[in-house]
């Protein structure tokens, strides 16, 4: 594929997410995040389909650390920006992560799953840990700053452990169960100490790492 026709793939993609949560801000403001926070991550699939060069598949997260800061500290999309002093750098976070494996992964002669592995488990199994842990959340517990629950943690590690293990599979077809094991249970120590939205900058970066480390 050309990678222009990639770049236009990729802001249709993530331009359509982002006008569906605009229609979603009647719901409560924890889901609509999440959505975009979730389904935003499947553009790693999109950027390995249509790019070779790291300079071309890092404009798209480029575009979205300013566009998140922009959007964040002038109050727009409502959305995706935390209200009534809720608001952290979690969408800043999320961008900038994601800019940085992206443009590791896409160097000549890296291993591309590293980078996706992090930006998946922090799409999915951040995303849904959150959402769980709001809803159904009845045992919380602190670490330094970070307030979770341990119906949240139980789920950041049952999501994280399916989507290593789905994603290993897909695009190398050799899954270590250890592998899988060890990457989950670091992603979900990492979102546990996490406070003020650093989960979205911390648990990726760790994830790959701790892969990446596995893997020599």
């Amino acid at each position: 594929m050309n990678e222009y026709v990639g770049l236009a793939l990729s802001f249709a993609y993530l331009g359509i997410i982002l006008l569906i949560s605009l229609k979603l801000q009647k719901i409560p403001f924890e889901f609509s995040r999440k959505f975009v926070h979730i389904l935003a991550a499947n553009w790693w699939f999109i950027a390995v389909y249509a790019f070779r060069s790291p300079w071309m598949a890092s404009i798209v997260p480029f575009f979205f650390v300013i566009f998140n800061s922009v959007t964040y500290f002038f109050g727009w999309i409502p959305s995706i920006n935390k209200r009534d002093g809720q608001r952290n750098f979690g969408t800043i976070y999320y961008a900038i992560s994601t800019l940085f494996l992206t443009f590791i992964s896409f160097q000549p002669g890296a291993l591309q799953t590293v980078g996706g592995l992090g930006i998946l488990v922090m799409g999915y199994g951040d995303g849904l840990a959150s959402l769980i842990g709001r809803k159904w959340g009845s045992h919380p517990f602190q670490i330094f700053q970070a307030k979770k629950s341990f119906e949240g943690s139980a789920t950041m590690f049952l999501v994280s452990l399916i989507v290593i293990y789905t994603y290993l599979t897909y695009a190398t077809g050799n899954v270590a169960i250890g592998a899988c094991l060890l990457v989950a249970s670091v992603a979900t120590l990492v979102e546990a100490i996490c406070p003020w939205g650093l989960d979205n900058l911390l648990v990726p970066m760790m994830t790959s790492f701790v892969y990446f480390v596995y893997m020599l």
